[in-house]
């Protein structure tokens, strides 16, 4: 039980030492020009979910000439295809070849560079079932003309307060984007790539294989980018908005593949790993060392929810969180189990 508690103190000092770097939100200098976007999605069946993603796309505030907007239909049995031609968006539909997000982004990026080669200065990276912040664009083309190759903005959530479950996610989302992701930045290190709300200059869009049958392709792509001497940068300012599960049976397939992701280049365990190991050590032991341990990660939590403008009345979940990391434990355990690949999820 030593061991255990040793092991998790040093994961938790290492939390902590890296959460100071977070506290600070860095300004990109004033743009000294204005770059040309191409914004491109990737789409399975999202009919139904896409139109408020393009409707956020043209209230941005960025020069209407200086963004196109192209879509990827693939393998779709819905109207996907028309319901985004008829929204003014350039769609083109996927019917051979493999199912899947990477090969789907790898087939429409060859479509869009083919005779607009030297087009566009960056290119975007949306879910269909996104929504944007109208100064997204704005913020990204502050940090390409700051020298910023490959950027990731800020995923945030549009539906944090629907259920309990929403907002112990939520808690724990902005959390890890202000004193994980923000805080590695700002030392000069990779955050990581969330798949969506990315931004690769031109330069670095061709130097890596979109083309990956993964079901964690943002992972497979971090992974190259790594390799290559590269890093990503956080961009706190460019917010990018997901519709959450609102309870854990809808949320278990999306949630297993996250965590599939993270097995293999994370340096520490996923925090509901280290918190549910704090927690079984304090139940078999308690004492002033394990009740140490699991205050300074409820400490850690309510700093990163205050630090992101959390109003206070909402840590009152704080209640409901051990079922929560219990849920999350378990969901870690079963994603050791082989992923499929090629599949829309």
């Amino acid at each position: 039980m030593k061991i255990v508690l040793i092991l998790n103190s040093l994961c938790l000092a290492y939390l902590w030492a890296l959460a100071f770097f977070g506290i600070r939100v860095k300004r990109n200098a004033a743009a000294r020009k204005l770059n040309k976007f191409a914004i491109l999605i990737p789409a399975h069946n999202e009919a139904k979910n896409i139109l408020p993603l393009i409707d956020s796309i043209k209230r941005f505030d960025y020069p209407k000439d200086l963004y196109d907007c192209y879509c990827v239909a693939d393998h779709c049995s819905d109207d996907t295809a028309a319901v985004t031609a008829k929204a003014g968006i350039a769609c083109y539909e996927k019917k051979d070849g493999f199912a899947g997000k990477g090969r789907a982004l790898s087939w429409l990026i060859d479509k869009v560079l083919t005779g607009n080669a030297n087009k566009y200065d960056a290119f975007i990276f949306f879910d269909a079932d996104n929504t944007v912040d109208a100064d997204f664009l704005n913020v990204m083309n502050s940090g390409l003309c700051g020298g910023n190759e490959i950027m990731q903005g800020y995923p945030d959530v549009s539906n944090w307060k629907s259920s309990v479950f929403t907002i112990l996610n939520y808690i724990n989302y902005i959390t890890v984007n202000r004193l994980k992701e923000n805080a590695r930045s700002n030392l000069g290190l990779s955050c990581r790539l969330r798949g969506h709300g990315m931004c690769f200059a031109a330069s670095a869009l061709k130097n890596y294989n979109w083309a990956t049958d993964s079901s964690v392709e943002d992972h497979d792509l971090f992974t190259q980018i790594i390799a290559s001497g590269k890093k990503v940068v956080w961009e706190h300012r460019a917010k990018v908005y997901s519709v959450l599960p609102q309870d854990t049976r809808t949320a278990e397939k999306q949630r297993m593949r996250w965590s599939k992701a993270k097995h293999s280049w994370l340096a520490i365990p996923q925090n509901s790993v280290l918190i549910g190991i704090a927690g079984i050590s304090f139940i078999l032991s308690i004492s002033w060392w394990s009740s140490a341990i699991l205050l300074l990660y409820l400490a850690y939590f309510l700093f990163g929810s205050l630090l992101e403008g959390m109003p206070i009345r909402y840590f009152l979940y704080f209640i409901a969180s051990p079922f929560f990391i219990l849920w999350r434990v378990w969901i870690f355990a079963l994603s050791f189990r082989k992923a499929k690949a090629l599949e829309w999820r």
